[in-house]
C-alpha cells in the first residue's frame, strides 16, 4: 500500500510540474515577444527624431487595436463643450422681486395706481423672461458661448430653452427693455412717470436665474460618458515611418503609442495565465487518463508531450523575434505546430494523444500577441491533421505517403484560414511556403528522434514491434533452434492475434509480437511441451505436482528472458500473462484421477502464477494461444468443428474470469471469434473435407 502511495503522489507531482511547466513557458514566451516588441519601437524612437530623414523603414511588428488615447481626449472635451451652460430660474428670487414691489408700493406715495398697475405689469414680464447677472452672461461668453440652456424647475420637463445671451435681459439693458415695455402707454404717462416706474422696476428687480453648476456639470459628464474611444487599428507589416522621408511628429507619436501598448508588465497576463492553468489543467489530466489506459508508458508519453511543447514555444518565439518584422500576418505561422503532435502519435501510436497535444499548443498560441480565436482552432485542426497523417509503416513508400500528406493538409488548412480572415490574402505564397517548410522540417526531427526516444525510453513504437517481429531476432532465432514446435505454434498464434486485433480495433502490430514472443520461457526445456515432443510424452514418469512446476515455469522464465532482452513492458506483460491464472486442467484432471491420492487435491495448486489479462491486446493473445494448441488436436477438422472449439474455450475463459480486467466486450469477443475461425480456415484448409449439402 505504501508503494501504491508513493507511485500516486510521485504520479501527480509530474501531473503538476507538467501543467505549471507549460503554463510559464506560454506566458513566458508572449511576455518575451512583447516586450521585444516594445524594446524595438524604444530602439528607433531612440534613433529617430522630427524633421530629421529616417534611414530605413519602420513597420508594425505586431497587428493590435490601440486606443488614441489623445484623439479620444479631444473628442471628450468637444462633446463637454457641446453641452451648453446651464442656467435655472430661483423661484425665492421671483418672490423677492414682488415682495420688493408691494414693499415700495405700501410705502412710497404715487400720485397714479395707473403707473403702478403698469410697472406690476412690466415687472411680471422680467420676471418670466428672467433677469440675468451680467457677470455670469460676461463668464459664458468668454467661455465661447452665444446661447444658454434655461431650464424651469416648476415646468415639469426635462429640456431647457435655448436661449441668445444678447437677448437676456441684465442690468445693462433692463432700462431699455422697460422703455420699450411702456412705450405703448406714452399717451397716459408723463415723463415724471416713466421715470418714477423706472425707478420702481431697478428698486424691485434682483436676478432670478443663475448658472447652474451642478446642472452643467451633470450634463457634460453625461455627454462625456457616451464617447466611445478611438480606436487605431496598426496591422502586422505596416510601414509606420517609409525609408528616405521626413519623420513627422504624428509618426513619432504613432511609435510612442505602440511602444507603451507593447510594454506589457506581468499584471497584463494574470487573465491569460489563470486561463492556461485551467485549460492545461483540462488537457494534461485527459492525456494522462487516455495514456494510462492504452499503455503502461502514461508518464513517459506525459513527459515527452510536455518537453516537445516546451520546444514549440521557445522555437516559435525565436523565430517570431528574428524573422517576423516584416511580416504582416500573425505569428502563428512560426509555430512548428505539427512537430508535438507527430512525435508523440508516432511514439504510442495513439492519434488521440496528438490531438491533444494540438490542443495545448493551441492554448499557448491564443496568447501570444496579434492571436485571435482563429488561432487556437488553426493549432488543432493544422496539429491533429498532421497526427492522422502519421502512418504505421510496413513498406517505405510508407513514409513517404505521411511526408507528402502531412505537407498537403498543412498547406491546405494554412491557405483556408487565410481565406477565411482575408486579412493576409496578399502574402498567402509565402505563408504556404513556411506552413510546407515548417511540416517538413517537423516531419523530418520526428523521423530522426522516435528511434533515440524509443530506445532509451523502451517505448513499444510501431518501428520497434516491426524490428522485434523481424525472424533475425537472437530471440525468435535461439527459440526457432531450441523449441521448432513451440516457434511454428508462436508463429500460427501471431498470425491470429494480429487478424483478431485488427478488427476490434487493438493493436495489431503489438498483438503479433506479443504472440510470437510469449513462449520464449520454453526454451529451457522444449522436450517437456507436446509440440515439441517426437516420441512419447516427458510427463509419463512425472506425477502432476511436478508436471505442473515445469509448465507453470515456462511464464515466469520467458518474462525474465524478455526483461533480459530489453523487450518493452507491454510484450513482457503478454508474455508473463498470457495463461492469466486459469487452471492447468489436464495435470489437474490427472491428480484427481489418480489412483493413489494421499491427500486433498487443491484446484488452486494447478493454476498459474499470474494475473488475468489487463489490456485487449493480452487477452486476444491468451485466446489464440489456447484456440492455436486444440485446432492441432482435432483429427479431422471442419468449420463446425472449429467454431465449437472456438466458442467452447471462450466460454471456458469467460467461465474462469479471464476476461474481467480487460476492455473486450461480448461483441469483441464476436468479432475475434470470426477472425480465428477464417484464419484457422486458411491454415488449416488442405486438410478440410468440408460436408455436402444433406451432411450440412
Amino acid at each position: 500500500m505504501k508503494i501504491n502511495n508513493k507511485s500516486t503522489s510521485a504520479t501527480n507531482l509530474i501531473i503538476a510540474i507538467s501543467i505549471i511547466l507549460l503554463t510559464v513557458v506560454a506566458v513566458g514566451s508572449s511576455m518575451i515577444i512583447s516586450s521585444q516588441t516594445g524594446v524595438r519601437y524604444n530602439r528607433y524612437l531612440e534613433k529617430m527624431k522630427s524633421g530629421y530623414i529616417a534611414d530605413e523603414s519602420v513597420y508594425v511588428f505586431t497587428s493590435v487595436d490601440v486606443v488614441d488615447q489623445t484623439a479620444t481626449k479631444e473628442m471628450i472635451e468637444r462633446a463637454r463643450s457641446s453641452v451648453l451652460p446651464v442656467f435655472t430660474f430661483s423661484l425665492s428670487s421671483s418672490d423677492t422681486i414682488l415682495t420688493n414691489f408691494d414693499f415700495f408700493k405700501d410705502h412710497v406715495e404715487t400720485s397714479s395706481n395707473r403707473m403702478m398697475a403698469i410697472a406690476y405689469e412690466v415687472l411680471h414680464e422680467i420676471i418670466g423672461l428672467g433677469y440675468f447677472s451680467e457677470d455670469e452672461l460676461l463668464e459664458a461668453t468668454k467661455s465661447g458661448y452665444t446661447t444658454i440652456d434655461i431650464i424651469d424647475p416648476s415646468v415639469d420637463s426635462s429640456e431647457g430653452t435655448i436661449a441668445d445671451i444678447n437677448s437676456l435681459l441684465c442690468a445693462s439693458n433692463i432700462d431699455s427693455y422697460v422703455l420699450s415695455s411702456i412705450n405703448k402707454y406714452s399717451e397716459l404717462l408723463t415723463a415724471s412717470d416713466i421715470e418714477t416706474i423706472l425707478s420702481i422696476i431697478r428698486y424691485s428687480l434682483v436676478e432670478n436665474i443663475h448658472y447652474d453648476y451642478v446642472m452643467t456639470t451633470y450634463y457634460r459628464d453625461l455627454a462625456e460618458s457616451k464617447v466611445l474611444p478611438v480606436v487605431a487599428s496598426y496591422y502586422k507589416g505596416d510601414v509606420i515611418i517609409p525609408v528616405d522621408t521626413v519623420i513627422t511628429d504624428d509618426q513619432i507619436n504613432t511609435l510612442h503609442i505602440l511602444a507603451d501598448n507593447a510594454s506589457l508588465s506581468i499584471k497584463d497576463f494574470y487573465g491569460d495565465t489563470l486561463l492556461l492553468l485551467v485549460g492545461y489543467l483540462a488537457a494534461v489530466l485527459a492525456f494522462y487518463k487516455i495514456a494510462k489506459r492504452l499503455s503502461k508508458h502514461a508518464l513517459s508519453y506525459l513527459n515527452i508531450c510536455t518537453i516537445s511543447i516546451c520546444v514549440v514555444f521557445v522555437a516559435a518565439t525565436i523565430f517570431i523575434l528574428k524573422y517576423s518584422d516584416r511580416f504582416s500576418f500573425t505569428s502563428v505561422v512560426f509555430f512548428p505546430v505539427c512537430f508535438a503532435p507527430m512525435l508523440i502519435t508516432a511514439l504510442s501510436g495513439k492519434r488521440r494523444l496528438g490531438i491533444i497535444a494540438s490542443t495545448m499548443i493551441g492554448l499557448g498560441a491564443a496568447i501570444t500577441p496579434g492571436a485571435s480565436i482563429f488561432t487556437f482552432f488553426y493549432c488543432i485542426a493544422i496539429g491533429g491533421s498532421c497526427s492522422y497523417m502519421v502512418r504505421f509503416m510496413n513498406k517505405r513508400l510508407d513514409a513517404i505517403y505521411q511526408f507528402m500528406l502531412s505537407v498537403l493538409s498543412s498547406v491546405g488548412i494554412t491557405a483556408f484560414f487565410i481565406l477565411l480572415g482575408t486579412s493576409a490574402i496578399e502574402n498567402i505564397l509565402i505563408i504556404v511556403i513556411i506552413a510546407a517548410s515548417r511540416t517538413a522540417i517537423s516531419n523530418l526531427v520526428v523521423f530522426s528522434i522516435v528511434p533515440i526516444l524509443e530506445r532509451l525510453l523502451n517505448l513499444p513504437t510501431v518501428f520497434r514491434l516491426h524490428e522485434l517481429a523481424y525472424t533475425d531476432s537472437p530471440l525468435l532465432v535461439h527459440l526457432s533452434q531450441a523449441a521448432p514446435g513451440t516457434y511454428s505454434h508462436s508463429r500460427q498464434v501471431a498470425d491470429l492475434a494480429a487478424a483478431a486485433a485488427s478488427e476490434v480495433g487493438a493493436n495489431a502490430a503489438l498483438a503479433r509480437v506479443g504472440a510470437l514472443y510469449h513462449d520464449i520461457g520454453k526454451m529451457d526445456y522444449p522436450e517437456y511441451f507436446v509440440e515439441n515432443q517426437t516420441g512419447g510424452s516427458k510427463h509419463e514418469n512425472l506425477n502432476p505436482t511436478l508436471s505442473v512446476s515445469i509448465i507453470r515455469n515456462h511464464v515466469r522464465s520467458g518474462a525474465e528472458k524478455g526483461r533480459e532482452a530489453g523487450l518493452p513492458a507491454e510484450i513482457i506483460d503478454i508474455i508473463a500473462n498470457h495463461h492469466g491464472n486459469d487452471v492447468i486442467r489436464y495435470f489437474y484432471h490427472e491428480a484427481v484421477t489418480e489412483k493413489e491420492t494421499d491427500r486433498q487435491v487443491e484446484e488452486q495448486d494447478y493454476r498459474y502464477n499470474a494475473d488475468p489479462p489487463s489490456s485487449k491486446e493480452c487477452a486476444i493473445v491468451m485466446l489464440a494461444d489456447s484456440v492455436e494448441a486444440a485446432a492441432r488436436t482435432i483429427a479431422e477438422p471442419t468449420p463446425a468443428k472449429f467454431a465449437k472449439l472456438i466458442r467452447q474455450i471462450f466460454l471456458s475463459k469467460i467461465e474462469n474470469d479471464q476476461l474481467n480486467r480487460c476492455d473486450l466486450s461480448m461483441k469483441d469477443l464476436e468479432k475475434i471469434s470470426k477472425s480465428f475461425l477464417k484464419t484457422l480456415l486458411a491454415l488449416y484448409h488442405s486438410r478440410i473435407e468440408y460436408p455436402d449439402e444433406e451432411d450440412n
